[in-house]
C-alpha cells in the first residue's frame, strides 16, 4: 500500500472516531474510575451535560467528582435526575464548568451529604 492512501485512510478513520453530532451519548471515566454518561449539547461548541446515569453510578459507594471535560467537551450542565436515586454516592463534586443543575438532578440520594457546587453555576432546577 502506498503512503499517500495510507494517510488518507488514517485521517478517515480518525475523522470518523473523533466527530460526533449534537445528542449523540458517549461515557468517560471520572476520577473514581466510574463509567459517567453524557451527551453532546453542541458539536460546533464541544459542551456536553451529564445524563442520567446507569447502575454503575447507582451503585457507586462514597465521594464522585464531576470532570469538567469529557472526550473533548466541556461538561456544561446537570440534566435531569442525573443522579437520581444514587443512594450510595456520599457526596458530589460539581466543576466549575457547570452552568446548570436539573431538575431532580440529586432526588433519591439518602446519602448524600455534602454537594460542592462549583463558582459556575447560575441555574438550578428545582
Amino acid at each position: 500500500m502506498n503512503r499517500k492512501l495510507l494517510v488518507m485512510l488514517l485521517c478517515i478513520l480518525f475523522c470518523m472516531s473523533a466527530w460526533c453530532a449534537d445528542g449523540d451519548v458517549f461515557t468517560a471515566k471520572t476520577i473514581e474510575g466510574v463509567d459517567m454518561t453524557f451527551k453532546v449539547v453542541s458539536e460546533e461548541a464541544k459542551t456536553c451535560q451529564v445524563e442520567k446515569q446507569g447502575k454503575r453510578v447507582l451503585n457507586h459507594e462514597g465521594s464522585l467528582t464531576i470532570p469538567s471535560s469529557a472526550n473533548g467537551y466541556t461538561v456544561i450542565s446537570l440534566s435531569y435526575a442525573a443522579f437520581k436515586d444514587c443512594k450510595n454516592m456520599t457526596s458530589i463534586e460539581v466543576p466549575n464548568s457547570v452552568t446548570t443543575i436539573g431538575e431532580s438532578a440529586f432526588e433519591g440520594c439518602s446519602s448524600l451529604s455534602s454537594v460542592n457546587l462549583g463558582n459556575g453555576v447560575t441555574s438550578r432546577g428545582k
